[in-house]
């Protein structure tokens, strides 16, 4: 039989890098780091010299790097999402008093 020679394509390797980026609306910059063979494997690691010398604006370094902060707290397992707020008890909850004249 023929050898299957179609390539077929490589899970991404960058799928933290790719959501993170475009859950910030920065998708445009995924580009970038991709050309310099950035992907989820050293995002994490990623400083703000990192950015500065890609010539990323400080504003977008400033939220990647919050980002970047927020997923190694996750790993660490220092981040949990905030509970639900209690459920509200109609005890708490007055009728409007109605004043008669």
């Amino acid at each position: 039989p023929a050898a299957d020679t179609t390539m077929r394509a490589a899970p991404a390797a960058d799928t933290t890098m790719r959501r993170t980026l475009q859950d910030l609306g920065l998708h445009d910059i995924y580009a970038t780091l991709a050309a310099e063979e950035i992907d989820d494997s050293v995002f994490c690691d990623l400083q703000d010299g990192d950015l500065k010398e890609l010539s990323i604006s400080r504003g977008n370094r400033r939220k990647i790097l919050t980002a970047i902060a927020a997923l190694k707290a996750r790993e660490r397992g220092g981040w949990h999402p905030p509970p639900p707020p209690p459920p509200l008890s109609l005890s708490l909850v007055r009728a409007p008093s109605v004043v008669t004249p």
